[in-house]
């Protein structure tokens, strides 16, 4: 499935789509991977929102607690993708085919990988964390605040412009924004996968490296492989109405939020591995092999 790079230094732009087209394609050993463990972690984790509800959606209480509550159940989720993702990465790379209907890995690789998934993670959501709390507070005052009565009609057609013309110029903001804020996650994302194949080799010095004339094409196609399960992880949302969450509304949100990582999710892997294939001289991944994990 995946070509010869002619410079090996430079990831393909078409590496993308050709993660949508791997992930597709092993989607069965995906489903034989993953549902086990989703099995085993979606109980326990509507069980904690529902439990942490109170201080994720007190309003009047300090952001950052909110979302570091929230967070806690999304660990339980990230250890049991951590494992997952570990014969995902020896799967697209390697073309190790789990043996096994029952997927069930906890050891040093697992804990290991795990652990160097929450230091990105922590590395792209500091910078939003302290953002919220230095700006926080007057943001959520002045949208309390109450709205001026307007004494002409408001034009609707005017309006609608408006928005959309604002929409115009928040994207590239939002964008350069999220450029700077996953700089150094980018840069180091590529231990993952050497974690997971054993590659002791493969320091960060490597990975900051491998990366260094490649960062503009990883964060837009991380960006392109995570469009999907941004835009499904709206529909809880779109049905259940945010403006008035429920413990009930949080919890299945946040199941929905796991299945879709566990799946849709998995293209930001295989993205994952796809670049370290072609960074790093691995350039044999997503191909279809009978070799045992």
């Amino acid at each position: 499935m995946s070509t010869s790079n002619p410079n090996p230094s430079k990831l393909r732009w078409g590496t993308a789509f050709e993660a949508f087209t791997a992930t597709w394609h092993y989607r069965s050993e995906l489903l034989q991977l993953s549902w086990f463990w989703l099995l085993l972690i979606l109980p326990i984790m509507g069980t904690l929102d529902w439990i942490l509800y109170p201080w994720t959606s007190n309003s009047e209480g300090s952001a950052l607690v909110s979302i570091g509550t929230a967070m806690v159940p999304q660990m339980v989720g990230m250890f049991a993708g951590a494992s997952v993702a570990v014969a995902w990465h020896r799967l697209i790379i390697n073309g190790e085919n789990p043996t096994s209907d029952v997927y069930f890995r906890v050891d040093a690789t697992v804990i290991k990988y795990f652990i160097a998934a929450v230091i990105i993670v922590i590395l792209f959501t500091l910078p939003v964390a302290i953002g919220i709390g230095i700006f926080g507070g007057p943001v959520s005052e002045i949208a309390a605040a109450p709205e001026p009565a307007s004494p002409l009609p408001m034009d609707t057609n005017a309006s609608s412009l408006t928005c959309f013309v604002c929409l115009l110029i928040a994207a590239p903001l939002i964008t350069f924004a999220l450029a700077i804020i996953s700089y150094l996650p980018t840069r180091f994302a590529l231990i993952l996968p050497a974690i997971a194949l054993g590659h002791k080799d493969t320091s960060l010095a490597k990975s900051w490296n491998a990366t260094r004339r490649n960062y503009i094409r990883i964060f837009f196609g991380t960006m392109i492989s995570g469009l999907a399960v941004c835009a499904f992880s709206l529909l809880p949302w779109l049905i259940t109405g945010i403006e008035n969450p429920t413990r009930w509304t949080s919890a299945l949100t946040t199941i929905f939020g796991t299945v879709l990582g566990f799946t849709l999710g998995m293209v930001s892997i295989t993205f994952i591995s796809l670049t370290y294939s072609q960074l790093l001289g691995h350039d044999h991944s997503a191909l279809p092999s009978d070799t045992e994990v």
